[in-house]
């Protein structure tokens, strides 16, 4: 069976090279869980493309899904999350990123409940399919 790791700010894989780094000493195939706005904290929260692009390149073929998250910029603490959809983050060039790296991606949408859903929806499918 697979087993799939995700890194998160605050823990012990808090950025994707730690992650990438602790996948290797496992030393066994394992799948990524990439959640973007995990690695996001009040010092690199406006770099989140090249993380992102720096995940990719890690991981690539290994990621199992990627959870959607959206958030807003908040100066000298982590970013405030938002439904996705809703927030400051380019949608647009994160989706791209992800296509790119496999059109089959698997996207999961996570914090975003309620009303929010058919919105964070419909904002990734139109954003896919003009990509």
């Amino acid at each position: 069976s697979e087993v799939a790791m995700e890194g998160a700010e605050g823990h012990v894989c808090f950025d994707v090279d730690t992650l990438a780094k602790a996948r290797k000493m496992i030393g066994k195939p394992t799948k990524v869980i990439f959640d973007l706005y995990n690695y996001m904290d009040a010092d690199n929260q406006l770099d989140y493309l090249a993380i992102l692009n720096r995940g990719l390149e890690l991981f690539a073929g290994d990621i199992l899904l990627f959870h959607m998250k959206d958030c807003n910029f908040t100066p000298g603490s982590k970013p405030k999350q938002m439904p996705f959809g809703k927030g400051e983050l380019d949608k647009r060039a994160i989706l791209t990123a992800i296509k790119n790296y496999d059109p089959d991606a698997v996207l999961v949408l996570e914090e975003t409940t309620g009303e929010d859903i058919p919105f964070a929806v419909e904002t990734i499918k139109t954003i896919w399919e003009s990509i």
